[in-house]
């Protein structure tokens, strides 16, 4: 596949170039891989690596989807041997200029060259990806900013110190790339001559790494995504904060094809009950791991007439923060100092196929509940940020991110250790890495 962006752009192009397979040998070994995929054993045929269910979709799909995010772009699909059955998956891309390689057999170099030829002069940067080693968005993103803000030849990712892909080339170098053969080792005989110009962008997504080669590799990696279970973006960055520098890669709902879906109904008696509830709901529909929360506050003041399990639904299941900031309030309204304090608690839960797992839950240092905010002050996703304080100076604390010094809510930093000791452990005994 290929993709490159115009000159016009602000961020450097991308451009996009990989074979739909390497050769005949390789394809034939690819074959069985659909054997995983959970599909009924009569129904299973021999499958090319790109029609590979991946998150919710054809791995083809989910590639071009992640590709096409990085917009306006110049997008170029190479297709071997398998091109009449990826054509109907390919046709809703309209974008996506398609060319076939008339000798697939020769190698990817061959495709990488026919890719680079289908797009058109000016573009500032291209990169190459192949369709067995999925590529977020996200990773594309960073490659395209290091390159250009270093103004490097050569941006490739690494996690935890291992090179990885997909490389991102300056278009200075587009010469040499139409030059890659077999022989030479394709695209190495470039990275190596740049090694001086290269910028090596650290990432946390073990993705980068990952190349399905085999069964075995197709397996471990889709063993290794966790599905971060919430609607809402700010706690999805919070849960993913929770997994930094654990060898698994954080999937949000619109990734992994689940966003339509129905959340489960939240109507346990207790926080925990809630996550774990949540946790194995959507695991079933996920077919993995997953990772899910729940959390509120407790205002001792307001005795049995508050419930911190209701901290998000109290003024209404389709209140804005603004309304729910404005009903705590009110709410408040008759208390002054010290019966103004509260605590963050929060739950959370792993769950795989069904199955819990494991459960943490945690309260937070003592605050208070300003008086006062301005509208423009609403904190998204997580609004009783907004009018959190420190109980000692009244001060409202501003910090939004369980990262920043001063963060309100240590609820999630208190569960964090624990989250990530379970999960080595888990990775340890359940995974092999898929390198």
């Amino acid at each position: 596949m290929a993709a490159g962006e115009s000159q016009r752009m602000v961020t450097p192009s991308l451009t996009k170039a990989a074979s739909e397979t390497k050769a005949a040998s390789e394809t034939k070994a690819a074959s069985n891989i659909a054997t995983v995929s959970g599909a009924p054993a009569a129904s299973l045929t021999p499958k090319p690596k790109a029609l590979l269910p991946w998150l919710g979709r054809p791995l083809i799909q989910y590639q071009l989807e992640q590709i096409t995010a990085i917009a306006p772009a110049h997008v170029v699909v190479v297709t071997g041997f398998h091109a009449e059955r990826l054509a109907p998956h390919l046709a809703p891309f309209t974008d996506v200029h398609v060319v076939a390689n008339p000798a697939p057999a020769r190698g990817r170099s061959s495709s990488i060259v026919h890719g680079l030829q289908a797009l058109p002069e000016g573009l500032s940067a291209i990169a190459v990806v192949n369709v067995d080693q999925p590529c977020a968005a996200a990773t594309l993103k960073l490659l395209i900013r290091a390159r250009s803000a270093g103004n490097k030849r050569i941006a490739i990712p690494r996690y935890q110190g291992k090179r990885g892909h997909p490389p991102l080339f300056a278009s200075a170098l587009r010469g040499e790339l139409l030059q890659v053969r077999e022989e030479t080792q394709g695209l190495k005989a470039v990275t190596r001559a740049h090694r001086a110009e290269t910028v090596y962008v650290d990432v946390d997504d073990p993705s980068v790494v990952w190349n399905l080669n085999t069964p075995d590799d197709y397996r471990r990696a889709q063993q290794q995504h966790v599905l971060l279970a919430t609607t809402n973006s700010a706690k999805a960055d919070h849960l993913a904060w929770l997994l930094e520098e654990v060898p698994l890669r954080p999937v949000t709902l619109a990734e992994a094809n689940l966003h339509t879906e129905v959340p489960p109904a939240e109507a346990d008696r207790t926080l925990k009950a809630i996550a774990e509830g949540k946790a194995i709901a959507w695991s079933r529909k996920f077919g993995g791991l997953v990772i899910a929360s729940d959390g509120g506050i407790a205002i001792p003041a307001l005795g049995e007439s508050w419930e911190a399990r209701l901290t998000a639904r109290f003024a209404g299941s389709n209140a804005t923060d603004a309304q729910r900031v404005e009903a705590l309030l009110a709410l408040l309204r008759p208390y002054r100092d010290a019966d103004r304090q509260a605590y963050f608690r929060e739950c959370v839960a792993l769950a795989n196929n069904g199955t819990l797992l494991h459960s943490w839950c945690a309260e937070s240092a003592p605050g208070s509940i300003a008086e006062s905010y301005r509208p423009d002050e609403v904190v998204p996703g997580f609004w009783l940020l907004t009018v959190w304080c420190d109980p000692s100076s009244g001060r409202r604390v501003a910090a939004r991110s369980p990262s920043e010094p001063g963060y309100p809510d240590g609820a999630w930093a208190r569960i964090k250790p624990s989250v990530q000791q379970f999960l080595r452990g888990y990775v340890d005994s359940q995974l092999t890495s898929a390198t």
